[in-house]
């Protein structure tokens, strides 16, 4: 037993957490299989056989930065997972399209888990991610809203919807500017301290 003990210690944090999420996923009802393929990376099997591979190094960084509410992050990315939430084309509409900024590891994180499932180089050019830079190092990101998530748009989607760069973003903020409510704004009065 304190030979398990012990073994148990030794495994780098990376690892423990990959195995935390694959136990959350084995819990889920939509899936019938998790298993770990490999430090931030977890391959499921849903319920009807098709195959998915779960990248964590995004899901990661946000329970780095975010612990309090890591175990939510968790359990609201397998329960996406499980239910397929964009696995499928269903969401793949204009009216879906948001922008989002991102950072540099975040992206990374994303690209290799869209060239992970890429089978040809035609494949690995339509899950190309479409994102422009921003300011200092975030890229604006464009995706696909979902219930409980969201799904990153991709080029193969953007030929789908019959746009090019320009439009993909015009229709991104636009769709962004309607989900918003207005802002409301108080006026200041001359001469008040603004700090």
């Amino acid at each position: 037993m304190a030979l398990l003990l012990s073994g148990a210690a030794c495994r780098a944090p990376e690892d423990t957490f990959t195995e935390r999420v694959a136990d959350e996923a084995r819990q889920q009802p939509g899936l019938r299989e998790a298993r770990v393929v490999e430090r931030f990376k977890v391959a499921l099997t849903r319920k009807d056989g098709t195959e998915y591979q779960m990248y964590l190094d995004n899901l990661w960084r946000d329970c780095a930065q975010r612990p309090d509410a890591c175990d939510d992050s968790i359990a609201r990315a397998v329960r996406a997972s499980g239910e397929g939430q964009g696995a499928d084309d269903s969401f793949v509409k204009k009216e879906n399209v948001r922008a989002v900024l991102k950072d540099p590891q975040w992206l990374a994180g994303a690209q290799r888990a869209s060239q992970g499932t890429a089978t040809s180089p035609e494949k690995a050019k339509e899950s190309e991610i479409v994102r422009r830079p921003f300011a200092a190092s975030l890229s604006v990101v464009y995706v696909f809203d979902l219930p409980d998530g969201m799904r990153i748009v991709n080029r193969g989607d953007m030929a789908r919807l019959k746009l090019d760069e320009t439009g993909l973003d015009a229709l991104a903020v636009a769709n962004l500017e309607a989900a918003l409510p207005p802002l409301r704004f108080d006026r200041v009065k001359a001469g008040s301290d603004t700090a």
